[in-house]
């Protein structure tokens, strides 16, 4: 199943090459709002100063034609490949946006590679969360207080993690197989917003360490 996390109301696929979380411009113009076709010149008009394999990646892909499969080319961009292509953004959309997509999508690598170590419940708020559900909905799921949760919150933002939907809005209807209390298991093909090469499946992993 496909990772996704809400970014601005939106669900956003969780896309991943050689270990770096990229984007697509077809993404990026959707988020910010704006011309598919505004994006795409901005990076041809300063593709000089893109790095390929760091700012961005290109792959190419079998379209199907009537009578044949054209090879088609896809630019993926990195966080900062990224940044480059929106800096001349300035409105209040595209700052919002910068910021949510680099603490809550780009931004990954420090705390995951930590919740191996920490408590089911901590990798469950983190997959709830990654949903788009609200605190008060996250926390009746985990049966625990919403201080609770934000205490939860608190300690994984020490290590780089910020809750995505933090004001409570939410513009897609939730899935059905959400399980209902912290004793049940994830979905069984449910995946947790990690990085590929960890274990991203909900769901008991024996005895973990208590956080602190």
């Amino acid at each position: 199943m496909s990772q996704f996390m809400q970014i601005n109301g939106q669900q956003l696929p969780v896309h991943e090459i050689k270990g770096q979380r990229v984007i697509t411009i077809h993404q990026i113009a959707q988020l910010h709002q704006v011309n598919e076709k505004n994006v795409t010149t901005n990076f041809a008009n300063n593709k000089r100063h893109f790095v390929e394999g760091k700012d961005f990646f290109k792959t190419v892909q079998k379209a199907p034609t009537k009578n044949s499969l054209v090879e088609r080319e896809r630019l993926y961009f990195t966080e900062s490949g990224y940044l480059m292509l929106t800096k001349s953004m300035k409105d209040d959309l595209s700052w919002a946006l910068m910021r949510e997509l680099v603490n809550c999508y780009f931004k990954v690598a420090a705390y995951e590679q930590l919740l191996d170590f920490l408590p089911v419940e901590f990798k469950q708020m983190v997959y709830y969360r990654a949903l788009g559900l609200t605190q008060p909905e996250t926390a009746k799921l985990l049966d625990v207080s919403r201080s609770q949760l934000q205490i939860m919150e608190g300690k994984l933002e020490t290590l780089g993690y910020v809750a995505p939907n933090q004001n409570g809005k939410r513009k897609w209807v939730l899935p059905s197989t959400l399980p209902e209390k912290k004793n049940q298991t994830l979905p069984a093909k449910a995946t947790l917003p990690l990085s590929k090469g960890r274990n991203k499946t909900g769901g008991e992993h024996g005895k973990a360490k208590n956080a602190n």
